[in-house]
């Protein structure tokens, strides 16, 4: 098999739906599969995908997994060269699949590989990234606190979202958001699964540090477009469960010794820890509201 396309669904059935329907359209020419693995267990979506996707593959955990955990138990159940990974709130383009698959295989240190993605108006989506450092993180928080036009006028948020480039050239990027990214199976085999520590949020940052880390290239590929219908639901306030969840992923992505002493490094040991501590204190504020309902509704 050349290519498993997996995708993971957890309470968005209408998006999934035009996700599968825009592979159907599409024209694959390559030997592949497509997976859903459905965190939800939902009635709703095991009678859509028999009724009119008979071609997917549905796997329905006994619980909900977590995202990375869901990605990594559909990769080990099948042995193709390569994985496309898609969020249920993507639509794929013609032609997008077969074109990911081509310049993957002409890149042969390729370990991840992340798509020209699009917003719904088909204007250019910042999906390649460079790392976090501490003022990102502050600047990142303020956005979500309201100050998102102040936030994304900043110089140092211009150059985390790489925005000086143009994107219309393959480069290589410190990381790219998971939403639509091909990984090779070699790369798999050396580097490792997704950590599943990270029940949602980061496990797309980690991977790609974790490729570079042991020689595999992540790359943008700027001639496969796929559109991003972005939910960014950790995005909208500094006090929601989404948002537990992703600083949940951030303080564990920087509980590696050596992560968090490159903050220190790059912005000092003043700024770094003054950040940390907003963080931690978020984190506190957000689990004593929010914990107990995210275990009452088993999102963890």
């Amino acid at each position: 098999m050349k290519l498993s396309i997996i995708i993971v669904h957890y309470k968005q059935e209408g998006l999934l739906k035009r996700c599968l329907t825009s592979l159907k359209m599409n024209t694959i020419t390559c030997d592949h599969e497509i997976i859903v693995v459905d965190n939800q267990r939902s009635r709703e979506i095991d009678s859509m995908i028999s009724q009119r996707f008979s071609n997917v593959l549905l796997i329905q955990p006994h619980r909900n997994l977590g995202y990375a955990a869901a990605v990594n138990h559909a990769i080990q159940m099948r042995d193709s060269n390569y994985v496309l990974i898609l969020n249920a709130d993507t639509e794929v383009l013609p032609r997008s699949v077969d074109s990911i698959v081509a310049l993957t295989e002409n890149l042969t240190t390729l370990g991840i590989g992340g798509a020209r993605l699009l917003n719904k108006d088909r204007s250019l989506q910042w999906s390649a990234r460079r790392h976090y450092t501490a003022r990102v993180l502050f600047w990142r928080l303020l956005r979500r606190a309201g100050l998102k036009r102040l936030s994304d006028s900043r110089p140092i948020t211009k150059y985390h979202l790489m925005q000086e480039w143009a994107h219309d050239a393959v480069r290589d990027v410190d990381w790219v958001l998971g939403a639509a990214m091909i990984v090779s199976r070699q790369a798999i085999a050396q580097v490792g699964y997704m950590d599943e520590r990270f029940f949602v949020y980061m496990e797309d940052v980690d991977w790609c540090l974790r490729m570079q880390q042991k020689g595999w290239r992540v790359c943008y590929l700027p001639t496969v477009p796929i559109i991003h219908d972005h939910q960014q639901e950790s995005g909208r306030s500094l006090l929601s469960p989404s948002f537990l969840l992703h600083l949940t992923s951030l303080l564990i992505f920087y509980s590696t010794g050596s992560r968090f002493f490159k903050l220190i490094k790059s912005d000092g040991m003043l700024i770094t820890c003054c950040v940390s501590a907003i963080l931690l204190v978020l984190w506190c504020v957000n689990a004593l509201i929010f914990w107990p309902l995210l275990l009452k509704n088993r999102r963890i």
